[in-house]
């Protein structure tokens, strides 16, 4: 889930530094002519050819459902997180199961300078948001790196530019799954022994495993 969470901080996120002076705040060390311009790419990528308002693309990654640029695309990993038992019961007879939670943000764009925003409007959101993140369970919340600014020459965007550009970030979590234990009646459970199951041997001949609980 930790990637459709993110999803909502970043959509969050665009709508929050859509606001002149919040975005000012982004840039604060820059000169005002340079916010200006990165302030006008950001509200032009927002539109339509024909002027239209239009939201910058989010996709899940493997989606495929985006068609145009600028376009953010997150993909969730998920590990153990150091060692844990499975079974893992407390007091209160709840399960916990501890996972290292990785989400990779690659923007892409047909202008450097839309990169370097979206990439600050990132960074700011995840801090602005992170307090939602720690009430749903997770912790150890940490931006992990970020990659130089690429060509990526194979993606096929709706213009003629002759370059487009990509850059990653990465975040990470511990989540922490707490699960109340749940009593079930044994008669609509699968039994965990396994009598008589046929497999075929090198052979070609059939043979059968007992194994037993």
């Amino acid at each position: 889930m930790f990637d459709l969470q993110f999803s909502h901080i970043i959509k969050n996120g665009l709508v929050l530094y859509g606001n002149r002076s919040n975005f000012d705040s982004l840039f604060p060390h820059i000169s005002t002519v340079l916010r200006d311009k990165f302030f006008a790419l950001f509200q032009a990528c927002q539109l339509t050819p024909e002027g239209r308002q239009r939201p910058i693309a989010i996709d899940l990654a493997f989606e495929g459902k985006v068609q145009s640029l600028p376009m953010i695309s997150i993909l969730l990993t998920e590990q153990a997180f150091e060692t844990q038992g499975l079974s893992d019961m407390s007091t209160d007879n709840h399960l916990h199961l501890l996972s290292l939670q990785t989400v990779d943000i690659n923007i892409y764009a047909q202008d450097q300078d839309v990169v370097r925003v979206l990439h600050a409007i990132i960074h700011a959101s995840f801090l602005q948001y992170k307090n939602a993140l720690l009430k749903v369970g997770y912790d150890n919340l940490r931006f992990v790196t970020s990659s130089d600014v690429e060509q990526e020459p194979r993606l096929k965007a709706e213009s003629n530019s002759l370059s487009n550009f990509r850059r990653k970030l990465r975040f990470s979590a511990v989540h922490h799954l707490y699960l109340p234990m749940i009593t079930t009646s044994s008669s609509v459970e699968y039994p965990l022994e396994v009598q008589n199951q046929m497999y075929t041997l090198s052979n070609g001949q059939l043979g059968d495993v007992t194994v037993k609980e």
